[in-house]
């Protein structure tokens, strides 16, 4: 086994095949085009301006929202015990990374909701 293995490296590098040495080429090809992909999403989202034109726009999206004037029949209240925001954002890393993106730019379920806000309690 280890003599094939052995025959197999040599053969890369020494005495290829043609075919062989097509499939290296796409896959080094193949391999320098995805990391440059990463790497492009990676410098976008490292760059602070990128958050605040993306903060800015949420922002504008939900202020373009019509204003809701009817009194609300029933309310739906949500409480998280331990949720603070550094466990939300593990939360969302957590997710992203199951789903093999980037975390910071994921959104849970329930901050989808049209009205949501936070509240702090010290016992």
């Amino acid at each position: 086994m280890s003599v094939e293995i052995y025959h197999i490296r040599y053969n890369k590098f020494g005495d290829t095949s043609v075919n062989q040495s097509i499939m290296w080429t796409f896959f080094m090809c193949f391999l320098v085009c995805a990391l440059q992909v990463s790497a492009a999403a990676t410098a976008q989202e490292s760059d602070p301006k990128f958050w605040i034109e993306n903060g800015k726009r949420m922002l504008e999206e939900k202020s373009k929202q019509p204003l809701r004037t009817n009194k609300a029949k029933n309310v739906i209240l949500f409480m998280g015990d331990g949720m603070s925001l550094t466990t939300l954002t593990a939360a969302r890393i957590y997710k992203g990374q199951l789903q093999n993106t980037s975390g910071e730019s994921e959104h849970l379920s329930f901050e989808q909701f049209p009205f949501t806000g936070i509240s702090k309690v010290l016992i």
